[in-house]
């Protein structure tokens, strides 16, 4: 039985690791996958595997199904790193193709390997890299012949779907179960004035519809079916998609974190509180003087940093410990905490002078690995 399960991860790792999909030349379902390819790659510390904890334990099925989704504020979409079950996609802007990080094998790879692409017209190149993350695949947003187009693939890259093209802008796309939502922008000639609509589609890219259609809308959160969005003028908003009501939610101080297992967190004069019930439920206060950059979310424990500091928090935040403190001259950013394994990119230096890493961290064992530098 051992035999049988290694021999059908090491199939799956294939598969995973030498995937890589062009942007179909024409709408509908394409699942196109390059030849395998030994490829070597450079800039970083590639020859070194990093020392895996426990990820060699589960199969790439069960780090699908453990695999944390949450809905951030401060984290719209790919601008460093993007965690998906099997693998981290890191971005680095000295290539011009996203890198990968397998987490089973603990190999780094380019996400494209095939040595015949010039990636101009792939979904892993320089030009594609608005990608999003759902809770069941990636989305890509590829501008081309004037049109930016908006692709679904699972978390591989492999089946591509063709969902929406526009000659308007498109840009923060977010699933909320079956539905995806994203922002068009585009200039009313009568008015001379900018409008963004908000757009819903269903999955399988049928049924689109316009939920909202304001000029200055630029951040959203679906909440249960519900729309929470910013209004400049009266705060945070929520919009009843069923009967199209609009009620005042929260102060324009209230800074949302994270919509989790439908757990909404949010800061507010520097304190962290959590609604249950997607924000319908009384406010609790979790900690006072949080300076929190962003929320992590794995299993039943949740992590969050302040910019040097990593931390653990219990569930209620009872509990709090100090796990990683970054040197005084760094700034860490895009933080990942997965099974002991965390990962940042931190910055140092100010102006032309500054450079950006990315690095890793075995929580258990201490030791670390700069892996990337651009």
């Amino acid at each position: 039985m051992k035999k049988t399960l290694i021999v059908l991860l090491s199939l799956l790792l294939l598969a995973l690791s030498g995937c890589s999909n062009r942007v179909p030349d024409e709408g509908g379902t394409s699942s196109i996958v390059s030849p395998q390819a030994e490829t070597e790659t450079s800039g970083g510390n590639f020859d070194d595997n990093f020392p895996i904890t426990g990820f060699a334990q589960k199969t790439h099925e069960e780090l699908t199904e453990n695999f944390s989704y949450a809905i951030y504020y401060n984290e719209r979409m790919m601008e460093g790193v993007m965690d998906t079950p099997a693998s981290l996609l890191i971005n680095s802007m000295n290539r011009n193709v996203l890198l990968t990080y397998d987490k089973l094998t603990g190999v780094f790879a380019e996400a494209c390997r095939d040595t015949l692409c010039n990636h101009e017209s792939c979904m892993w190149g320089a030009s594609s890299k608005r990608i999003y993350c759902g809770s069941n695949g990636l989305f890509f947003l590829v501008d081309e012949e004037e049109q930016t187009t908006l692709y679904q693939t699972d978390f591989t890259g492999s089946d591509i779907k063709k969902l929406y093209s526009s000659g308007d802008e498109l840009f923060y796309v977010v699933q909320e179960e079956a539905y995806i939502y994203f922002l068009q922008e585009f200039l009313d000639e009568e008015t001379d004035t900018t409008v963004t609509r908000l757009m819903r589609l269903k999955v399988d890219g049928s049924d689109t519809d316009i939920l909202l259609e304001k000029s200055g809308l630029y951040y959203y959160m679906p909440m249960g079916g519900n729309i929470l969005y910013l209004d400049q003028h009266n705060g945070f908003m929520l919009y009843n998609t069923e009967t199209e009501e609009t009620q005042v939610f929260g102060s324009t101080e209230m800074l949302p974190l994270a919509l989790f297992d439908k757990t909404f967190y949010y800061e507010l004069d520097g304190d962290l509180y959590r609604k249950s019930n997607y924000g319908a439920g009384e406010a609790v206060l979790l900690m006072k003087d949080a300076t929190i950059v962003e929320l992590i979310f794995d299993g039943d424990k949740v992590y969050f940093h302040d910019g040097s500091k990593v931390y653990e928090a219990c569930e209620d935040f009872s509990k709090i410990t100090e796990v990683y403190n970054a040197e005084t001259e760094q700034r860490i950013s895009n933080v990942i905490v997965d099974d002991n394994l965390l990962f940042y990119r931190y910055t140092e230096r100010k102006g032309s002078a500054r450079k950006h890493y990315f690095c890793f961290v075995d929580l258990a064992t201490g030791e670390s690995l700069e892996v990337v530098n651009e």
